[in-house]
């Protein structure tokens, strides 16, 4: 969050204070990035001007959305033509079913957009042919 302390006791980071028994991440059947909070902004509040938070600077409990993997395939055809021509036909795939995953949510509690994600960490599917003739 903001640092009102002002470098107090080589401190360069302020932190909220942590609410009891407050679980932190909001549960959904379908995420939808641009309207919905990964973290509940009830389980944190302002400790006040000049006061140290009570919460952890990575919380253990707390975790970001979970990060599928990407295949990427390649498949290729090689022909020889006669002795000297070789015919080569290549398709590349980039994250081939289209997974989406999403990057960290913001973890800036002064932030208007605190526990939001909207921006996407992987590139969306891509596909390339090639065709190569070698004599």
């Amino acid at each position: 969050m903001n640092n009102d302390l002002g470098g107090l006791l080589f401190n360069n980071q302020k932190r909220p204070d942590r609410v009891a028994g407050a679980k932190g991440k909001l549960e959904f059947d379908h995420f939808d990035p641009n309207r919905d909070r990964l973290f509940d902004r009830a389980a944190w509040l302002d400790p006040g001007p000049l006061r140290f938070g009570n919460a952890t600077r990575a919380d253990g409990t707390i975790r970001g959305l979970a990060t599928a993997t990407t295949e990427d395939v390649s498949i290729f055809k090689q022909t020889k033509i006669g002795e000297r021509v070789l015919h080569r036909f290549e398709a590349q795939f980039g994250n081939l079913p289209n997974r989406t995953i999403f990057c960290e949510p913001n973890t800036n509690f002064s932030s208007g957009v605190f526990g939001q994600t909207g921006t996407q960490c992987n590139q969306p599917r891509s596909i390339q042919f090639g065709m190569k003739l070698e004599f």
